[in-house]
């Protein structure tokens, strides 16, 4: 679905940026630790700037997501559990996300993304900078508040 942005949103957000809803209806990148995760943008659109972005917002869509490297590198045993994201900066060239899975932040309680396998590519192992297939675990279409 495509969702309004307003020019009072000073963040770009990026194509593959995890996103949150505002009080107004209009959309906003999402924060690290933010519970109540809309979707995923699947467009780009400067910061400042009033227009429409499309998002993938079904519930049960599952995502693709690099971790961060951080030192904590993500095994295999760590399917299932869940763990956060890191919000970085996306690229001014590609248009793409800065947004990457927080190893740090590996629980088995509540945490906003899923870890449910690793990307079955060429050159993609468990450890650092893994690319993972995660499921939004905190997500605003599945919880029973408004905004």
């Amino acid at each position: 679905r495509h969702y309004d942005v307003d020019a009072s949103n000073a963040t770009a957000i990026f194509i593959g940026d995890f996103v949150k809803m505002e009080a107004d209806g209009n959309i906003t990148p999402a924060a690290a630790g933010n519970a109540d995760i809309l979707g995923v943008s699947a467009g780009y659109i400067a910061a400042s700037t009033a227009g429409q972005v499309p998002v993938y917002d079904d519930p049960d869509t599952l995502f693709w997501i690099q971790t961060d490297g951080d030192g904590t590198a993500i095994a295999e045993a760590d399917t299932g559990t869940n763990a956060d994201f890191v919000a970085g900066t996306g690229s001014a060239d590609s248009l793409r996300s800065g947004h990457e899975l927080d190893e740090s932040t590996k629980v088995a309680t509540t945490a906003q993304l899923r870890i449910l396998d690793k990307m079955d590519t060429p050159g993609n192992a468990w450890g650092a900078n893994c690319k993972l297939i995660v499921k939004i675990n905190e997500h605003f279409l599945l919880t029973t508040t408004g905004i």
